[in-house]
This record gives structure tokens, C-alpha cells and sequence, in this order.
């Protein structure tokens, strides 16, 4: 998963935390593709979901900000969407990873990188005419 120019909003704060996500999202990928029965990383796989969690909570209240700041009438819904996101890592289990890593790793994965690219390409591009560089 590569963020790339197309995926820019126009603002180098959300552009650069954006960046961060796609950075977070790929860790997860190569966890994935290098994943094993015999040779996994249940601690590494638990640090980049709290790392997720916490840099997901970071940008959305940063982009909620601008948002806000600039009177988007879609801030409402957009709240929504992040909150259902953060609500789904909210309830990742660490026993659950534990039971069936494999499963649960692919879940993250096919969740993180739709729900990231298809917020980014879909739902954050309304809000561009609505702000301006700072």
C-alpha cells in the first residue's frame, strides 16, 4: 500500500499524516507476507495495532480540527467514519489474536488498507475544496 500524489487533499499536515497511515498500514503487510505458524510476531503484531490506534486518534483529531475550522458541512458524517474505525481497533482482542494470529492478522489487514484507502480516495477528497494550506 503506497500513498502517492493523487491521494493528496492539499494540505501538507493531513498529506503528512496520511503518509504515516499508508507507513502503518504497509507494516502490517509485511507482517502479513512474511507471516508463519512456526515464526510469527504476536508482539509485533500488537504493537503496530496500538501504534495505529493511537496515530489514528492523533490525525483524526488534527484533521477534525481543520475540518471544523473551515465549516465543513460533512464533518458530522466524517466523525462517524472515524469513529467507526477506531471503535474496530478498539475491539481487537489480544486473546483472539492469540487463538488464530493468521485469521486475525488477514482481518486487520483487508479492514485497514479498504478502510484507509477507500476514506482517503473517497471521503476525505470531499472535504478539499473546503480547505486551505496553512
Amino acid at each position: 500500500m503506497q500513498w502517492d500524489e493523487s491521494l493528496s487533499v492539499q494540505n501538507e499536515k493531513i498529506d503528512s499524516q496520511h503518509r504515516q497511515l499508508f507507513s502503518l498500514a504497509t507494516q502490517l503487510e509485511d507482517l502479513f507476507e512474511t507471516y508463519s505458524e512456526s515464526n510469527y510476531d504476536y508482539d509485533e503484531i500488537i504493537r503496530i495495532i496500538v501504534k495505529l490506534h493511537l496515530y489514528t486518534i492523533y490525525h483524526f483529531e488534527t484533521e477534525e480540527k481543520i475540518l471544523e475550522d473551515a465549516g465543513y458541512p460533512g464533518l458530522i458524517l466524517h466523525k462517524k467514519e472515524h469513529q467507526r474505525f477506531v471503535q474496530f481497533l478498539e475491539n481487537i482482542k489480544p486473546d483472539e489474536i492469540d487463538k488464530d494470529q493468521y485469521q486475525t492478522l488477514l482481518d486487520l489487514l483487508a479492514f485497514v488498507v479498504n478502510w484507509i484507502m477507500s476514506h482517503v480516495k473517497g471521503t476525505d477528497s470531499a472535504y478539499v475544496p473546503f480547505i486551505t494550506e496553512e
